[in-house]
Order: C-alpha cells, then structure tokens, then sequence
C-alpha cells in the first residue's frame, strides 16, 4: 500500500512548527508501523501526486490543493478533502446551514458597515492564520482603518466565556476538548482585552457530548474531516463557536489523534 504524506510548510504554522511537525510525523510513523509504504514531501515541494492509494495532507496552498484535487476526481482518498480546502475560509462559517450557524458567534465581512455599540470585535483575516497580526481586537470605529475594511477579512464579536479548544476526526471515534486561555496570539499582555469571566466554569463532562455533536455536524458540512474547533462556553453550558482550522497541531491530544488519523487513512485507502 502507497500513501503519500504532504507536509505544511512553515509559513502556515505560524507559532506552530515544531507541533504541526510533530502530528505529522507521529502519523507517518503509524502508517509505516501498519506495513503501508510512506512517501513525504514538503507542500512546497510537491509538482504531482501520481500512483497513491491514499494521501493526507496538512498543506493550505491553494496550488497543493489544486494537484491534491485531480487525485481526488480520480477516486484517491485525500484527507482533508481539497475540494473543500479549496474554499475554505473563515467566512465559510457565514454559509453554515441555520441550525449550526445560530451557534457561531455573531460575525460579519469587514467591508459591511459596523456601529460604535458593537466593539469590541476581532479582525480576522479571511485565511487560516500565517502571522500573529492576522487576529486583531478593536476597541473603536477608529481602529478600523479603510484598509482592514476588506472583503479578505471577517469581524466577530467578543464572547465572554471560556475558551474550549476541540479536536475531532470525523467517521472516528476521537473526540477531544480542552480548557485553554481565551485569547489566542498573545493578548493576555494587553490590559485593553476583557477578562473572561470564570466564575461558573461548566464542567466538560456536561458540555461534551453536546459539542462533540456540534463539531462534527460543522466539520460535515464544510467538508473537513480532522479538524479543531475554538468554542466559547458562557457560565450556563450555551457555546459560541469562534474559529475552525483543518488539520491543527492536536498539542494536547497529540498520540490519540495520530492514531485515529492514521486508522481513517487505512480504512479508505484499503477500500479502493
């Protein structure tokens, strides 16, 4: 059995490439360990994907995406699908059906007009982070320059709560949630960002199986298949879901989800 591996080029770890490094390897490792024949590549690197029985990638260059896609059509199982990382984007969660959508927190494109009631909000480009300025918050309408008014980029506003990062691998039975800080790239150092408030945490136990329903229903339906989810849990249990990435490091969850990445791979590569 042929697979082929495809690696994230650091540009898109940002913060990230030592962990990234680490679930990729640990999957390669899994893969061998089964008797399956692994190839790698940097997403720099690859020009074609010819002659696999099944490749994963963590690759988000839309020109990787596009050679990963003609395998695709040609019945290779490619995890995560190219033919939704194509078009993935934050505002991809804007197009949520109703039911899923009413639980995202409330979000609009950058370019739509914003009132002064409505700060904080956090700027977020449009793309899967590469750089630590591309999550900003803002405080006022002056903090919106023209510039950052932009259809590449989304707004959404502050939720107060705990941050839950969660980690799945749909058509598996891995599911995994973790308290983390509430502001991601390094705003605990600014006394401007509110305070979450914690004191009611609910306990994961309660909230979990709810949330891992959720998860996977929103990684269903953008097509993704290993994924992490930010979601912000307010003192009574109801959540706001705040990002979803394909394809995260899993840091805290590392070995589980390797095996369950891997175990995904196996069982469709051996159905072609």
């Amino acid at each position: 059995m042929k697979i082929l591996g495809v690696s994230r080029a650091q540009r898109y770890s940002p913060n990230s490439v030592e962990r990234d490094a680490a679930i990729f390897k640990i999957v390669c490792a899994n893969l061998l360990a089964s008797g399956a024949e692994v190839a790698v590549v940097d997403e720099d690197e690859l020009r074609n994907a010819d002659g696999y029985e099944a490749i994963f990638s963590m690759a988000r260059d839309n020109r990787v995406q596009n050679v990963l896609y003609q395998q695709e059509k040609m019945g290779v199982f490619v995890l995560n699908s190219p033919s939704s990382l194509r078009n993935l984007r934050r505002s991809s969660l804007l197009s949520l059906p109703g039911e899923l959508r009413d639980r995202v927190a409330p979000m609009q494109l950058a370019s739509q007009p914003v009132c002064s009631r409505q700060f904080p909000l956090w700027w977020k480009r449009d793309v899967p982070a590469v750089a630590q300025d591309d999550v900003r918050m803002l405080h006022t309408l002056a903090e919106l320059s023209p510039a950052m008014q932009t259809d590449a980029a989304i707004l959404m506003g502050h939720v107060d709560g705990v941050l839950l990062k969660c980690y799945g691998v749909v058509g598996t039975d891995f599911f995994s949630v973790h308290t983390s800080v509430f502001h991601k790239f390094g705003s605990e150092d600014s006394p401007r960002v509110p305070e979450p408030s914690r004191t009611v945490e609910p306990t994961l136990s309660t909230v979990e199986p709810t949330l891992r329903v959720f998860c996977d229903a929103v990684a269903r339906s953008l097509g993704v298949s290993v994924y992490g989810a930010d979601v912000v849990c307010r003192p009574e249990g109801s959540f706001s879901l705040i990002d979803f990435n394909d394809w995260p490091s899993f840091a805290a969850c590392r070995d589980e989800a390797a095996h369950a990445i891997s175990n995904l791979i196996l069982n469709n590569s051996s159905m072609q």
